[in-house]
């Protein structure tokens, strides 16, 4: 989760939130998972590509933005994560203050919406595997997995800055939906591209992606 968005913006996705709460970003992400507060992805939604001596080659999650709040952490989220890591109510304000700035207070804010229901969320793999197809295995996957739930598209985004993750998706059957500028994210990301995959039904002649042997839900 942390390195997804760490390579296109240098730095993860809560870390300007959590600068005066004393809380490690890996520490905070772990919290954030065993608390079942992650709003995009929780542990069952990730998909974890094995290499052939059980390490990690890569992981993708995965979450569905038909839902009321679209922000990574809701306020009923971040209450449980909060408590689970013992903040004071100091640190917890330091926190949601700059959240907020940055995701909004409601979670209805355009600029979280998503142009398909399933959006892959959090796709990494470690530096010394990358241009083995590892990211296309994942995103096949998931694609996969949501024509197996009814859904005809797919949505992901890759930050500005991040053009390897940018042309991995477009070579893997994404089009450009939209891209939005840092000012909508109140300066707190550089910005995003968003896409969108259309998903052909399985036909007679067309087997199914099948998960490799080393990939695990």
């Amino acid at each position: 989760m942390y390195q997804a968005t760490f390579a296109g913006v240098g730095r993860g996705l809560f870390d300007v939130a959590l600068t005066h709460t004393g809380v490690d970003p890996l520490a905070f992400n772990e919290a954030l998972l065993l608390a079942g507060a992650s709003n995009w992805g929780q542990i069952d939604d990730f998909l974890v590509l094995e290499a052939d001596d059980g390490s990690h080659a890569g992981a993708a999650g995965a979450y569905l933005s038909d839902r009321q709040d679209l922000r990574p952490l809701t306020a009923e989220g971040f209450e449980a994560v909060s408590g689970r890591l013992g903040w004071s109510p100091d640190a917890a304000r330091a926190f949601w203050r700059a959240y907020v700035r940055a995701f909004g207070l409601f979670g209805d804010s355009p600029q979280l919406a998503q142009p398909a229901a399933y959006v892959i969320e959090y796709l990494a793999v470690p530096e010394a595997l990358r241009g083995r197809g590892h990211a296309r295995l994942l995103l096949e996957a998931h694609a996969e997995r949501a024509r197996a739930n009814g859904h005809a598209q797919i949505a992901i985004s890759a930050m500005f800055g991040n053009a390897p993750a940018l042309e991995t998706y477009l070579r893997c059957g994404f089009r450009e939906h939209a891209r939005l500028g840092p000012e909508r994210f109140g300066g707190a990301f550089p910005g995003v591209t968003r896409l969108v995959r259309e998903l052909e039904p399985a036909s007679g002649g067309q087997a199914p992606f099948r998960l490799p042997p080393r990939m695990t839900a």
